[in-house]
């Protein structure tokens, strides 16, 4: 407590507790705070001790105040202390779903709280839930409420992402057999005169998943995400140690689900952070294979320092990792500097023209 700016000590002055908003039924074990609901207010009154630096003349002129108490809740009762953990069709956790057009949802949900698992429109669960937001790429929302009469309490709020539709699920599927012709001599193949692109990139922390999405959404390319065969590690300094080994030793890591063939592509940005002043070496696994003479690249990358440097550092690497390629002068831009992604893009020709 202070007076007058001056912070005052314990022995300056008492503190009084009382139930009512008058002040005159003072709290004791005969007179216990009484909870409604739950809660109760409590009521006190402020006085300067009779020795102190300060007098107050008027008992009734005491400085008052109150607050409120609550019980302590039942956490294995709270929805608002629950897990929320999302399920694909084939069992898997999930953290995204691919854009489709139309609302999309998990296959299954399942929250957890109090280490009892219950999984969504199954019979008898204590909950109710809604999900908003989920058509459009970014971040949809699932409003969990407990059921009135369920025991339960709380609401507990959980989101997923909506993402650009892969080109993984759309792509290198193999068609189905057509009935067989009589065999033609030969063409040599003709230029459509219609240039693809393709979107690559890889992404630990989201921020260059931002970006390849948006220079997605600017070019209208294909967008195919890297993803390794041994996840790396979720928190930081454990993925810098194994960023660190796999440039040491110049690894090439696995990458789940590479496409067998790029060849329809003729233009390819690729996306990917900063490690340890390179690009990753899974960039190298996706570049070494394919042969991609001839094809256009334009590297685009960030990084926590944004050193000038390690940009040019990766973009020599992108060179070695794709010689027959035409490795154009890459970006170094934040995500968010959507001004400079676009200025690029409409520099070299990207950008998606209208009606086209």
């Amino acid at each position: 407590m202070s007076i007058g700016g001056v912070t005052q000590k314990p022995s300056e002055y008492e503190i009084r507790y009382y139930t009512d908003a008058e002040c005159t039924r003072e709290m004791n074990k005969d007179n216990p705070v009484r909870l409604s609901n739950g809660r109760a207010a409590v009521y006190v009154k402020i006085i300067p001790m009779v020795k102190g630096n300060y007098t107050l003349p008027n008992e009734r002129d005491a400085v008052k105040g109150s607050y409120t108490v609550w019980t302590k809740g039942d956490k294995t009762k709270d929805f608002s202390n629950a897990k929320v953990t999302f399920y694909d069709a084939h069992n898997k956790k999930i953290t995204k779903i691919n854009y489709t057009g139309k609302s999309v949802k998990p296959e299954k949900m399942v929250v957890t709280l109090g280490g009892v698992d219950f999984e969504s429109d199954t019979a008898n669960t204590p909950y109710t839930y809604e999900i908003v937001n989920n058509i459009n790429k970014g971040k949809a929302f699932v409003i969990i409420k407990a059921k009135a009469d369920s025991g339960y309490t709380g609401t507990k709020t959980a989101s997923f992402r909506i993402v650009s539709h892969n080109i993984k699920d759309l792509l290198f599927k193999q068609k189905p057999e057509e009935p067989t012709e009589p065999e033609k001599p030969e063409d040599p193949e003709k230029p459509t005169g219609q240039s693809k692109i393709l979107v690559v990139y890889f992404s630990w922390s989201n921020n260059t998943e931002r970006m390849a999405e948006f220079i997605q959404s600017q070019t209208e390319g294909d967008l195919y995400e890297i993803v390794p065969v041994t996840p790396y590690p979720t928190e930081y300094t454990p993925t810098t140690e194994v960023a660190r080994e796999e440039r040491d030793k110049n690894a090439r890591p696995a990458i789940k689900d590479l496409p067998e063939s790029i060849a329809e592509y003729d233009r390819i940005l690729t996306s990917y952070p900063i490690w340890w002043h390179t690009a990753p070496m899974i960039i190298g696994t996706f570049l070494e294979a394919y042969d991609l003479g001839g094809v256009d690249i334009y590297p685009f990358t960030q990084s926590a320092s944004m050193d000038v440097g390690q940009f040019q550092q990766s973009m020599q690497f992108v060179r070695e990792c794709a010689p027959g390629a035409v490795v154009h002068e890459g970006l170094f831009a934040r995500p968010a500097d959507t001004g400079a992604i676009t200025a690029y893009l409409t520099e070299n020709g990207l950008i998606k023209e209208t009606g086209r």
